[in-house]
């Protein structure tokens, strides 16, 4: 607010020091009665100024004395005195006018497909709560956070006429025409349009968005079961940085376990589910269009339903909108084996005589998690005499196993327990049960081992039918 040159300013005072304290109690009482109300006394020299009245409270208003020339609103620059070589300041004091409230909800959302961005409060009366307001202004910059009136009166002026709604309601607006990819701070404030049309104080806080143009959601986001335990896998296109050219900057992938808060449901529903780097690594964005891009999740649990969303943001931080949803089950712990051959023909011996198999039976481990494995062994003939023991006997036989990647010898099944039993034995480490140069403990996924037999005939028969002994191998975590 500028002053006309002047060559003298004079501040009028009281001439008796009992009557200017009586004045200053009598102003004390009044700023408490009247809240809005502000006074202020300024001597100034020099040929230019700029004269704002101190504030006790938020307000505005023109003064009331019939001598004072100055007038001015809440938050605004006294201007436009006429030239004179001597102006004074009254003793009078600024009258109470109803001014709009302050704006402290501003919030401004970047847009994603234009130079534009989305400005949202929540909508101030012409006084303070009450009455409608008559119009907005709308002040912008790149250089930094609008912190007060000065920096709101140099700021870029945005022209609009927007109708502002009733009190205490949200209000909407967009600001467009910006310059995409550059950082904006705004500021709002309310007037009262009326004779005197008062202004409201600058919005609080610092309000900032980005206007650009934000990476194209993904539309093909699909998930699949994957092979380990808690695991599953991602795939999807890669998106661009602006729309679909470039190459984004990174990726938000969140994740829930329930259908009812399944992140693709909504912008409030991805916010609050799981973000999946807690869990596994993100990959990196490749080039737009031109790449499937897939992850494996770990660490999930295990026969569970999974929900997805992710989002792609650019290097100005500008998000696409969510992705369709993708679900999936977590992996669970599959314990599997296979045998190249369920059949194996000792072929005809005499009592009391021994054999070894001639081909060994290949196992492999087909689970999905390393296995340690449970041999044991049964009569299979209906109503068999035969049985198995630890020794042979009359209608007994014995079963020995042995790990080896070779044919063994009668010495090799000796050096370990390699007794099959009835009942499960689990096989060993190096030296342990049935443990040749292989064993059956701590199989990884997809491994082989050779199993090789050798059958004790009985002493003595009461058959000489053809027997059957069933061999079963089991795999344990």
């Amino acid at each position: 607010m500028k002053l006309a040159k002047s060559k003298n300013i004079k501040i009028r005072f009281f001439k008796r020091a009992e009557t200017l304290a009586w004045f200053i109690i009598f102003i004390a009482l009044l700023s408490l009665a009247l809240p809005r109300q502000a006074f202020a006394l300024y001597e100034m020299s020099g040929t230019t100024h700029k004269v704002q009245r101190s504030v006790l409270h938020q307000g505005g208003g023109r003064s009331s004395s019939a001598s004072n020339i100055l007038g001015a609103s809440a938050g605004e620059v006294l201007s436009g005195l006429a030239a004179s070589t001597n102006y004074r300041l009254s003793k009078g004091f600024w009258s109470v006018s109803n001014y709009p409230g302050t704006i402290t909800t501003l919030m401004a959302i970047s847009s994603t497909t234009s130079s534009g961005v989305s400005l949202v409060w929540i909508a101030p009366g012409a006084d303070g709560t009450v009455n409608l307001a008559k119009t907005y202004v709308v002040r912008y910059t790149t250089a930094g956070p609008i912190g007060n009136e000065l920096g709101f009166s140099t700021a870029t002026n945005f022209a609009q006429a927007w109708t502002p709604v009733s009190p205490l309601a949200i209000e909407g607006q967009y600001v467009n025409n910006l310059t995409l990819d550059a950082t904006y701070y705004f500021s709002v404030k309310a007037t009262t349009g009326v004779s005197n049309n008062v202004h409201g104080f600058i919005s609080t806080g610092t309000v900032s968005a980005i206007a650009g143009t934000a990476p194209n959601p993904i539309t093909d986001l699909s998930a699949v079961t994957g092979n380990l335990p808690g695991t599953l896998f991602l795939n999807w296109t890669s998106p661009g940085d602006d729309g679909t050219t470039g190459t984004a900057q990174a990726y938000i992938i969140k994740m829930a376990t329930a259908a009812n808060i399944a992140p693709a449901l909504s912008e409030s529903s991805f916010i609050v589910a799981q973000n999946l780097a807690s869990t596994s690594p993100v990959p990196v964005p490749l080039a737009a269009g031109t790449s499937i891009q897939f992850v494996m999740i770990t660490g999930l649990i295990e026969n569970v339903t999974y929900y997805f969303s992710i989002k792609a943001y650019d290097d100005f931080g500008l998000r696409s909108i969510l992705s369709a949803g993708a679900t999936a089950v977590a992996q669970g712990t599959i314990l599997s084996v296979s045998v190249d051959s369920d059949t194996y023909d000792f072929g005809t011996f005499l009592a009391a005589q021994s054999t070894i198999t001639a081909r060994p039976i290949v196992v492999t481990n087909t689970g999905n998690i390393t296995q340690k494995y449970l041999l044991k062994a049964a009569t299979g003939t209906v109503n068999s005499p035969w049985s198995l023991g630890d020794g042979r006997g009359n209608d007994v036989i014995v079963l020995n196993g042995l790990f080896n990647s070779g044919r063994p010898t009668d010495g090799n099944f000796e050096a370990v327990g390699s007794t099959i039993a009835v009942a499960d034995a689990v096989a060993g480490t190096a030296g342990g049960n049935f443990a040749g140069d292989e064993n059956g403990d701590s199989v990884p996924i997809g491994a082989n081992r050779n199993v090789w037999f050798r059958l004790g005939m009985p002493l003595s028969t009461s058959t000489t039918d053809q027997q059957i002994v069933q061999f079963t191998i089991t795999a344990t975590p």
